[in-house]
């Protein structure tokens, strides 16, 4: 009876049990404080970049990529200065701001975080899941690989996806037109 609460207890006089146990609430405190860590950095990121909104960045800084810009131009592109510049559509708060009408759509909440954003002066409106109106242009808009994709009924981009940012860069002025605003100041 001695030899099996020795087998028991083990050397330390505590059970299997409790070993593991103590095991489980040590990975527990180490997953605590990597919490505390990424949430502080979170915190750090967020003062950086002059967010105030409690919402994740919907968009990678162009230096988070390989460190170097694409040669190609595109929506921003290299000033005369070598730094990187925003295309002035994709900055700001648009003239009416889009609000998710489905809190459980990842898409929709990435379209409006996206959209808010811009200073778009051409009105989106939701269709139906993963459809939009965008002025007079009715697009699709999904998720793939993180990345928020258009493709528009029109056959832009060979109708195939293409990023967003390019999109509203290349229908802008054209809406602003049909519907008889002020062309965008560069």
């Amino acid at each position: 009876e001695a030899r099996n609460q020795t087998v028991l207890n083990g050397p330390t006089g505590e059970s299997p049990r409790g070993e593991s146990i103590k095991k489980l609430k040590a990975q527990l405190a180490g997953k605590d404080a990597l919490i505390d860590d990424l949430r502080e950095e979170i915190r750090r990121l967020k003062i950086f970049m002059g967010a105030t909104t409690s919402r994740p960045l919907s968009r990678p800084s162009p230096t988070d990529s390989k460190g170097t810009p694409s040669p190609r131009k595109s929506a921003g592109g290299l000033g005369s200065s070598g730094k990187f510049q925003a295309h002035p559509l994709l900055t700001g708060r648009p003239e009416f701001p889009y609000h998710s009408m489905n809190r459980d759509d990842p898409v929709d909440i990435r379209v409006e975080e996206f959209y808010n954003s811009t200073s778009s002066a051409v009105p989106l409106k939701r269709i139906n899941r993963k459809f939009y109106a965008f002025g007079s242009v009715q697009v699709e808009i999904d998720v793939v690989n993180g990345k928020l994709l258009v493709r528009s009924e029109d056959g832009w981009n060979n109708g195939k996806y293409g990023a967003v940012e390019k999109f509203l860069v290349h229908y802008e002025p054209i809406e602003r037109e049909k519907a008889g605003l002020p062309p965008l100041a560069y």
